[in-house]
């Protein structure tokens, strides 16, 4: 393998060559030989000898994965996609099986299919922190705003470092106020008003994030005065909320 490393890639694909010659059932020397085929380009070859790592163990996972990566390359998403299905049928509680095959099929605009592996992720491991964002994101590309809100919030709370998942949150808040301020039909108007309340309170305790970056302002216009004071006031105010809670966190900590 330090072939590998030193660039001197057919030094090390002759020595896997030579490796399988030795022990022809030995999977691992077939998967590295593939990767290292996969570098340089040489794709049939690599699909060759991924299936031959197939024919030996078709119980290893790792061989169905690295051709569903191939098929990807390739643009055959049909083809990548009945790979990671097998691979998942080898492996069901594999996360990282599940988070490629979700991404694959929102690249190809399958978006029920990869909200649903996301969701199959969070039952497996509940605090994969990606899932929840991307489960948030598909919900918000769907208008269901409130479904977003929720996984958002989640995200936030395993990831409370990540901007993303605030931003998202905020973005899904403004949706949810303005559908409230202009609702189709109002049955109840007692309701109607708490619920009015009840959302513009949740978004005076999160920053409105969704202000600080706008494309207009790289299409048309530079941002106004006024919208430089609201969003350096928002910037002012969390800070000094962000401040003031990690101070009385360090206070009640026993030095």
């Amino acid at each position: 393998m330090a072939y590998g490393k030193l660039g001197r890639v057919s030094d090390a694909i002759a020595e896997f060559k030579q490796s399988i010659k030795l022990n022809e059932n030995e999977i691992g020397s077939y998967l590295a030989l593939s990767r290292y085929y996969l570098s340089i380009d040489s794709l049939k070859t690599a699909e060759v000898t991924l299936y031959r790592a197939q024919a030996i163990n078709g119980q290893d996972a790792r061989s169905f994965l690295g051709l569903a990566e191939l098929y990807e390359r390739q643009r055959i998403p049909e083809l990548a996609i009945g790979q990671y299905e097998q691979a998942m049928k080898i492996d069901p509680n594999n996360v990282t099986v599940h988070a490629k095959l979700a991404g694959l099929y929102f690249r190809t605009r399958k978006y029920n299919e990869s909200a649903g592996e996301w969701l199959k992720i969070t039952g497996i491991d509940s605090t994969y922190a990606p899932a929840y964002y991307q489960i948030a994101n598909l919900y918000f590309l769907g208008k269901q705003y409130d479904v977003s809100r929720r996984y958002a919030t989640r995200y936030a709370e395993l990831r409370p470092a990540d901007i993303s998942g605030q931003w998202l949150l905020a973005r899904s808040l403004t949706a949810i106020q303005l559908m409230s301020a202009s609702p189709l039909a109002v049955e109840n108007p007692l309701s109607h008003q708490f619920m009015t309340w009840m959302v513009d309170g949740l978004s005076l305790v999160l920053p409105a994030l969704d202000r600080f970056t706008r494309s207009v302002w790289l299409a048309d216009a530079a941002a106004g005065w006024s919208t430089v004071a609201d969003c350096a006031a928002q910037a002012l105010l969390y800070s000094s909320l962000l401040i003031a809670a990690s101070m009385f966190d360090f206070y009640r900590r026993n030095l």
